[in-house]
């Protein structure tokens, strides 16, 4: 069943204020001297409050803190593993996140198995056309030797016409070995181009995909900024509780004074209102220890926040590679 975590704060908080009266309502049945009942009823609701106190922020704070450590990981590169959450009994917003970064690292590996292969593709391409260029340049070296020859000539006519022959035997070989060569250059051409609208087609791909990545980025940024709006409004009821401790603490400070007053008559009501005042002090002490907790997530919430930005940043880095690599295809083909 899914809990926000407002909603549990809430709960943990009623859950000291109960704790705080179900305390000093056992402490009169108890066997203790009545000088020692309110001193024991104090400590009593300050241990209790302060255990609970800890036991919830422990709760609270540990998915958070590993939201944190998660986006520090992958700032940093390392998209080995996926984000697990542990006592996800009832998911609040933390579990929302969660499932956002680690759709965010499903897509940055496949963003990096993308851009990987199109990498090797370019370079067999470029292996390729440099052996093609190495046997044209033979070739050319071939021609260039061939003509040298026949510029040299024989000293007689015959002598002349004969070497001719020869010559013109060796220049039609050298033309048949160019041509050859100008077949296999266009062959690797058309495969040049082939493989380079196939890169093309993957760069496109690779920028929906990253397109993609930064919209479920920003989707997490937006969650994390609802979630500390949360926050703010927990702080906000934690600051209505304690002004009506303070009001119940002036209340309990009248009737006593009016008790006073009574004399014997209003011992009872004194009483009455002595446990007011300490029920109305240790709720003061709760909400004063809730509102710690409120400010420690919203600060481990804000370095999520800085984290999930430096993200956005590396893949807005990426996103301007992978065009910059399309583009350079584009010319190609």
């Amino acid at each position: 069943m899914r809990i926000e975590i407002s909603y549990k704060f809430i709960i943990g908080f009623m859950v000291v204020v109960v704790s705080g009266v179900v305390v000093n309502l056992t402490v009169p049945h108890l066997q203790i001297p009545p000088e020692f009942q309110q001193i024991f009823s104090i400590a009593c609701a300050l241990v209790v409050g302060l255990i609970i106190g800890a036991v919830f922020s422990r709760v609270f704070t540990a998915n958070i803190r590993r939201l944190t450590a998660a986006g520090d990981r992958i700032s940093q590169g390392d998209l080995s593993e996926n984000i697990q959450l542990k006592g996800n009994s009832f998911p609040d917003e933390t579990s929302d996140l969660a499932i956002s970064m680690n759709h965010i690292q499903d897509s940055l590996r496949a963003l990096v198995g993308d851009i990987r292969g199109i990498a090797f593709k370019v370079a067999g391409s470029a292996q390729n056309l440099s052996g093609t260029s190495q046997e044209m340049s033979a070739s050319s070296q071939e021609v260039a030797r061939t003509v040298d020859q026949i510029s040299k000539g024989a000293e007689t006519q015959a002598e002349m016409v004969e070497e001719s022959n020869r010559l013109f035997k060796e220049v039609a070989m050298s033309i048949n070995l160019v041509a050859s060569s100008a077949k296999k250059v266009a062959v690797s051409a058309s495969q040049t181009l082939e493989n380079a609208q196939s890169g093309s087609e993957l760069a496109g791909a690779s920028l929906d995909s990253i397109r993609q990545v930064l919209s479920e980025v920003e989707g997490g940024g937006r969650q994390m900024v609802n979630f500390i709006a949360q926050l703010q409004q927990i702080g906000k009821f934690v600051e209505v509780i304690n002004n009506i401790a303070q009001k119940t603490n002036l209340l309990a400070l009248n009737a006593t004074i009016e008790a006073a007053r009574a004399g014997e008559y209003g011992h009872g009501f004194a009483v009455v209102a002595e446990e007011i005042r300490k029920l109305a002090d240790s709720t003061t002490i709760s909400a004063n220890e809730i509102t710690t907790l409120v400010e420690g997530i919203r600060n481990e919430g804000q370095k999520v926040q800085s984290s999930m930005g430096q993200v956005i940043e590396e893949m807005e880095s990426g996103r301007e590679a992978v065009d910059r690599t399309s583009q350079a295809f584009s010319v190609i083909t």
